[in-house]
């Protein structure tokens, strides 16, 4: 696995020449190791060099071998190693731990939150309803879906500038525009057939001005958060650990949708 900290390197260099009648040979062992910022040995690079006499000369043959520390560690530590950054603790600030976190609880919340407006929001449309019209159905979801994409482009020239130096302030911003859009989205089955479509369309801005200020802090408070130059990783496993969370959440949003629903799974 290749390693975004940088390493320091000790060199250790062996010689030994012997000459004999008709005959030289020599031996010549290098090794490399290399090390993290935590002192954590990483690798081994290991150089062997044997020599085959000949009449005139001698032939040198050489190879390097990489050895990889195989450290002992329990199994729950092995599962936490694919969800957190290489050198944690060391390679991220103090803050990263806690505000992980936050994080998991609230995507955790939003994913079931989210399932529950979805469905709120295709019974506005006519799922279920056998005098529904698709085609109705399909266009208020298109405007809605050009609607945000606008809003998108609009916040981000509007906003774009002060995000980096009020990063937690748009980071809760976002999660507070969300719950908002949320909630206007549970709400539209009981408005009439025009106002629903104006509801629908409200929080489909919300949700693209949440996106743009929820991204553009989300990448600043990364930034932060490395301290080994490896923002990269962090963003990767960030994603992992999301997507956990977001499995997670989906099954449990299942069973909160089906308890809360009247008729069941229909």
């Amino acid at each position: 696995m290749a390693t975004t900290t940088m390493t320091s390197t000790r060199l250790r260099l062996n010689s030994s020449t012997q000459l004999r009648s008709r005959t030289m040979k020599a031996a010549v062992n290098l090794q490399l190791a290399e090390y993290d910022r935590a002192g954590t040995l990483k690798a081994q690079d290991i150089e062997s060099v044997s020599s085959v006499p000949s009449k005139n000369t001698s032939n040198i043959s050489s190879r390097i071998d990489i050895l990889h520390p195989t450290p002992r560690k329990q199994v729950w530590r092995k599962i936490l190693d694919v969800f957190l950054p290489d050198g944690y603790p060391n390679s991220v600030s103090s803050d990263y731990t806690s505000y992980q976190i936050y994080d998991s609880f609230q995507a955790f919340a939003g994913t079931i939150a989210g399932m529950i407006s979805s469905r709120a929001v295709w019974e506005g449309l006519g799922v279920g309803d056998s005098s529904a019209s698709p085609t109705g159905a399909m266009l208020i979801q298109v405007i809605r879906e050009c609607m945000g994409k606008l809003g998108t482009i609009y916040f981000a020239h509007l906003i774009g500038t002060s995000i980096e130096a009020e990063c937690k302030a748009y980071r809760l911003g976002a999660d507070v525009l969300t719950d908002a859009a949320m909630v206007l989205d549970c709400m539209s089955p009981y408005f009439p057939g025009e106002v629903r479509f104006l509801v629908l369309c409200c929080s489909s801005v919300m949700f693209s001005a949440a996106g743009v200020a929820g991204g553009a802090s989300k990448s600043s408070l990364s930034g932060h958060f490395a301290k080994w130059n490896n923002l990269g990783e962090l963003n990767a496993k960030d994603g992992s650990q999301e997507t956990v969370i977001s499995l997670m959440g989906m099954l449990t949003g299942t069973l909160v949708a089906y308890t809360c629903s009247p008729t069941g799974w229909v």
